[in-house]
């Protein structure tokens, strides 16, 4: 009778263990949507401009600007997180009609660092 060696299925199990860490450790925190929606075109100019992201953030190191279309800030007051850590906000200047680009990087809890940006307009 053969004796079969649990030796390749611990090693398996391990690879498959080590795997799966990796894959939950490299989790980056990326925007969902945002208000106001990306490309929106609004009859109104927004009070607040917010991105919602998939991971929790360190607030610190974070941060959401927005800029007019001759790249002046047209945001005031610093950036603020929910809660929960996954929403992130910036309170708006008395803004008129143009087009505006509001941009985002964010450090997840994890350290991992990411950034992205969208647009809108006011009629």
């Amino acid at each position: 009778m053969r004796l079969i060696s649990l030796r390749p299925l611990w090693i398996s199990l391990v690879v498959i263990c080590a795997l799966a860490f990796v894959q939950m450790a490299s989790a980056h925190s990326e925007a969902t949507r945002s208000s106001p929606k990306d490309k929106s075109v609004l009859d109104h100019a927004p009070k607040v401009v917010s991105v919602f992201l998939t991971e929790k953030i360190e607030i610190e190191l974070s941060k959401l600007e927005v800029f007019d279309a001759d790249g002046e800030t047209v945001h005031k007051g610093k950036t603020t997180c929910s809660e929960n850590l996954k929403i992130m906000s910036i309170l708006m200047k008395d803004i008129g009609s143009g087009s505006y680009a509001a941009k985002w990087e964010v450090v997840s809890v994890d350290g991992h660092k990411t950034s992205g940006a969208f647009s809108f307009q006011v009629r």
